[in-house]
């Protein structure tokens, strides 16, 4: 039998969750007036443009992975991975990291 699963009830809803929970809010509103206030507007503006080049598409990504295994972050992980031997395979498979079998 499938357990049922909580929805969020809009997406703008679930970004600003999102958001809170990753920047906070006092960051929020802080980074952009002492940025303006130092003279580095410029840099606010390359700030946001790597924002939307580089962090769009990770969240996007790890939205799509959470909701085709629908598994917690760990599970998805191990849900979608190939046999490897790479230091984080081993981190999540054990918790930590170990010496592997050469």
């Amino acid at each position: 039998m499938a357990v049922q699963r909580e929805k969020w009830g809009s997406r703008f809803g679930f970004v600003l969750a999102a958001a809170g929970s990753a920047i906070g809010l006092g960051n929020l509103w802080r980074f952009p007036y002492v940025t303006h206030e130092n003279g580095g507007g410029v840099f606010v503006l390359m700030y946001l443009v790597a924002v939307v080049l580089v962090g769009y598409p990770l969240l996007v990504s790890e939205m799509v992975l959470g909701r085709g295994s629908q598994r917690n972050a760990v599970g998805a992980f191990l849900h979608h991975e190939r046999p490897t031997r790479f230091f984080f395979h081993t981190i999540a498979k054990t918790g930590g990291p170990t010496s592997q079998p050469g």
